[in-house]
């Protein structure tokens, strides 16, 4: 799904037990508050696993670390688990520097997500 003239877009696809989320462009202060809603509807679909593609990504606001945070609490509420897969060097340096990287799975492609 996309947004017409917004810095980035947010695409969800449910595939049974998985839920991927993938992130095209920066996750700004403004995209947070538009993936809020949407990842609650992940979480409210109860998968066993939240892929969340951010290969794409270049910024991630604490907003919208936020956000990813409220994902993982609700997947965690129903024993699931979320991935954060092909972060860019500094999107997973932003990451560590929080303090939240080690809340969650880390991967590089799909594959090793899946084997997560």
């Amino acid at each position: 799904m996309s947004t017409p003239n917004l810095s980035s877009e947010i695409e969800i696809n449910l595939q049974g037990e998985i839920a991927f989320v993938r992130i095209h462009g920066d996750l700004g202060t403004e995209e947070a508050q538009r993936l809020m809603p949407r990842l609650l509807s992940v979480t409210a679909s109860r998968p066993e696993l939240a892929i969340l593609d951010l290969s794409a990504a270049n910024l991630v606001s604490s907003l919208g670390m936020g956000a990813i945070m409220e994902l993982r609490r609700g997947m965690v509420r129903f024993n699931g688990k979320v991935i954060l897969m092909g972060m860019k060097p500094i999107v997973r340096e932003c990451f560590r520097l929080s303090g939240l990287l080690g809340l969650f799975g880390v991967a590089e492609t799909l594959e090793e997500a899946l084997l997560a």
